[in-house]
């Protein structure tokens, strides 16, 4: 029989991948010119199973894609890829072509990195174990949740961060940032750890230079200077050491503190965080020592009044005695003692007038020193106010009132008449103009000089009236030298029995006439204090003899009176 041959079309399995070596996953691209009607098998051999297909239609370069894994964390993985082409299944032999290239799969990084905790107080450290495998590049960094900045980066495989919060926060959120990368430069995810960090404190204080140690004292302020200063946040408890009162404190202060004995002295201020959780103590101290000083022991103070009025009483104002025990005693002028006291700053009651010592014995238990000051005071005794009034009824408006000064131990005298009139003679007179009832007060003093006035107030009443009197003489005794005025004892005389003129008292209207036995009018005056001289209207002498006199008054008390009489004119 005769034999026939059949040829039929080549196929081509050629084809190319890239990148043919990559870091897992690995993605490769495979590249073939594919045929229509070539039935086309790509065997991965990574586990995956074989991909055959008919090609329908002719594709120069045709892309087929496959990702390639490598899980190991050390050593490359390699692959080898066949591609199949055929026209038939029958003609498997003479139509098969079969095509292979190798890929390679670098290895997959397995990050582990593992903070020793996860909450700190601020300024504390926080160390990382890292047991990444398949990483020969390590990069650290740390930020702010939401910041992209990278703080204190480190490249080191195993990490110590100090995380610090000063911020308002609290808690701060802090993330700790972990890459990883192979010297294939694979980089492995990366790795953020929260880290919560407590609110930090920067604890500190002042104080004023503590004052000498005096009257078994010294005293000091404090003012809290720590940063920041938060009493919600944080709480401040204080210690201010041996002898202080307050020996303790809460909160913020500032504290006044009083020491009670000398030497150095520990300040101690522990803040704490309020907010941060059970196990986690964010607490920070300070302390501080200052010294409390014993200046040389002096025996000083400050007494007052050292000069003043009995009674009074003498008080302590300043000790200035640098000791811690004090002694006083008050010592009169024969060296007995009038009081003592054991107090700071004593009061003391002086018991009579007279000249005292007031002397401080003080000692320093510490050094048992021991020294005595003193101060002399001077305790004057109080004038006697006394007086008496005469006539203690006047009747207004001319009746005198006259006082009599008995006073005792003054030499200055202030009088107070009650109708707003005053005097500082010894003893006045006064005449009141209104009716009432008045306090006539007397205040009798002493100027010891120094500004030291001793003094005492007597008070006696007096009783002004409405109403008047009047006398009238029955002879009188003309001045031959010629007409006076009509003004008894004028000039050049000494009689006071040369003109006729009535006393009256308490009178208001006054008018007098004098008349001669024919009636005639020989005189008129309408002035209380001008009488008749005995001489006419033409200035001649009247002889001797009786003479008629009338007399109109009006008293205070609103009476009228008229008296008729005579009198003798003797030359």
């Amino acid at each position: 029989r005769p034999s026939v041959t059949v040829n039929v079309g080549v196929t081509n399995a050629a084809f190319t991948a890239t990148p043919e070596i990559a870091c897992s996953p690995n993605q490769v691209q495979f590249r073939h010119n594919q045929v229509a009607g070539v039935n086309y098998t790509w065997k991965w051999f990574d586990g995956v199973a074989d991909s055959t297909y008919l090609a329908g239609t002719s594709v120069s370069n045709q892309i087929v894609r496959h990702t390639f894994f490598n899980p190991a964390p050390t050593g490359n993985v390699r692959f080898r890829v066949y591609l199949d082409s055929f026209l038939d299944n029958n003609y498997p032999g003479g139509c098969l072509k079969t095509t292979f290239r190798e890929v390679q799969v670098y290895p997959t990084i397995s990050t582990a990195v593992f903070p020793d905790k996860t909450e700190i107080c601020s300024g504390e450290n926080v160390t990382f174990t890292n047991s990444t495998q398949g990483a020969s590049i390590h990069n650290w960094f740390y930020s702010a949740v939401g910041s992209s900045q990278q703080i204190d980066p480190k490249n080191t495989v195993n990490v110590v961060y100090k995380l610090e919060n000063n911020s308002t926060s609290n808690p701060l959120v802090l993330e700790v940032v972990y890459r990883a990368n192979s010297v294939n430069n694979c980089p492995a995810k990366e790795v953020r750890t929260p880290i919560k960090v407590y609110r930090g404190v920067t604890p500190n204080f002042d104080n004023t230079p503590p004052t000498q140690f005096l009257a078994g004292s010294s005293r000091t302020t404090v003012t809290n200077t720590s940063v920041p200063v938060d009493n919600t946040d944080f709480s401040y408890v204080w210690d201010f050491g041996l002898d202080a009162a307050p020996a303790t404190g809460n909160g913020i202060g500032p504290f006044n503190l009083n020491y009670s004995t000398p030497g150095p002295k520990v300040l101690r201020l522990t803040v704490t965080n309020r907010l941060a959780p059970a196990g986690l103590s964010c607490v920070s101290t300070v302390s501080k020592t200052i010294q409390i000083t014993i200046p040389p022991l002096v025996a000083d103070f400050v007494a007052a009044p050292l000069r003043a009025c009995f009674p009074t009483d003498v008080a302590i104002t300043e000790n200035k005695a640098t000791g811690d025990t004090f002694e006083w005693r008050v010592l009169d002028a024969g060296n007995r003692v009038a009081a003592t006291s054991n107090a700071v700053l004593p009061v003391f009651q002086i018991p009579n007038p007279g000249s005292y010592t007031i002397q401080l014995t003080t000692r320093n238990s510490f050094t048992q020193d021991q020294k005595i000051g003193t101060k002399n005071v001077e305790i004057f005794p109080e004038p006697v106010a006394s007086f008496q009034l005469r006539p203690d009824v006047v009747f207004i408006p001319d009746t005198e009132m006259s006082t009599f000064n008995l006073s005792e131990g003054a030499n200055e005298f202030e009088w107070d008449f009650g109708d707003g009139t005053t005097s500082t003679e010894r003893e006045p007179k006064h005449t009141y103009k209104a009716e009432g009832r008045y306090d006539v007060t007397l205040i009798a003093m002493f100027d010891h000089g120094g500004g030291v006035v001793c003094s005492d107030t007597l008070v006696n009443k007096v009783t002004a009236k409405e109403g008047g009197t009047s006398r009238l003489p029955n002879a009188f005794t003309p001045d031959p030298s010629g007409p006076r005025g009509g003004v008894p004892g004028g000039a050049g005389t000494n009689s006071f029995n040369d003109v006729f003129l009535p006393i009256v008292k308490g009178v208001e209207e006054f008018n007098m006439q004098v008349f001669d036995r024919w009636g005639n009018l020989l005189f008129e005056s309408n002035n209380s204090q001008i009488g008749w001289d005995g001489y006419d209207q033409n200035g001649r002498l009247m002889p001797s003899g009786v003479y008629v006199y009338k007399l109109v008054l009006r008293l205070s008390n609103g009476e009228r009176t008229t008296q008729v009489g005579d009198i003798t004119l003797i030359r």
